[in-house]
């Protein structure tokens, strides 16, 4: 565990009388692609949220770089925040902000650059997620697909450590999906660590080389995609019994 970029231990959280996570732990290590699965009401984003300090952990600890980050206080968080991005499921773009305006607003807040770094910043972020010469766009411009991976962009712009992908696939069609995911292994292969909470088992399988499963409050699978895919755990198979409606008349 020492070395982990990130680690999860016994983490406990509640809302009210609803229990959601009961001693969760995994570690993280640079440049793993996790995939988080688990049925609605499992914590998956909950957890996502609380390693941002979007929510707060009722019991447990969480590492980064062996630095305790659940119990910072609010004026602490910016500075985990520009390591640990969290990319929102709808993209989370400012709807009066143009592309490039949404793309800046993080380098301008956060950085020193000049107006021309950060316009070939914008540039290079954009060429790499294949959607060069939109930056004067509007986010009302744009499809559900492309918002995604201008807020995934927007993710990426101040060179994270770790990404966490909240359901980025989600209501996208097939075309759409694959070209998210794309984009998340290009991030992937710049360095970055990932952790990717979806429903979508294909790109799971695709993006992922370890597989989490919350069940019950609990960490009920955690092994990689080879495991995952040879499981017998009725708990893994539930999750791949869509594959059985392939040879289905």
């Amino acid at each position: 565990m020492s070395n982990s970029l990130l680690e999860i231990i016994d983490i406990y959280k509640s809302f009210d009388i609803k229990e959601v996570h009961k001693g969760v732990s995994f570690a993280l290590s640079k440049g793993e692609r996790i995939g988080l699965l688990g049925a609605s009401g499992t914590g998956k984003s909950v957890l996502l949220r609380s390693i941002v300090g979007l929510e707060f952990i009722d019991q447990g600890r969480i590492l980064y770089n062996g630095e305790r980050i659940d119990n910072l206080s609010e004026k602490d968080y910016p500075r985990i925040r520009k390591s640990i991005s969290y990319s929102f499921q709808s993209g989370a773009l400012f709807d009066s902000m143009n592309v490039f305006e949404n793309l800046a607003f993080p380098l301008f807040e956060h950085t020193d650059l000049s107006l021309e770094e950060i316009d070939a910043k914008i540039h290079e972020v954009l060429k790499l997620i294949g959607l060069e010469g939109i930056q004067h766009l509007l986010p009302s411009d744009l499809s559900g697909g492309m918002q995604k991976r201008v807020g995934m962009a927007r993710s990426m712009i101040l060179n994270p450590d770790i990404i966490l992908y909240d359901e980025p696939t989600a209501g996208l069609d097939p075309a759409n999906t694959v070209n998210v995911v794309k984009v998340m292994k290009k991030f992937s292969n710049t360095g970055v660590t990932s952790i990717f909470v979806t429903h979508d088992i294909p790109a799971a399988k695709e993006f992922c080389d370890r597989i989490i499963i919350l069940d019950k409050g609990h960490v009920a699978f955690d092994n990689t995609i080879e495991e995952f895919n040879n499981s017998d755990s009725p708990i893994v198979r539930k999750f791949l019994v869509t594959e059985g409606f392939e040879n289905a008349n």
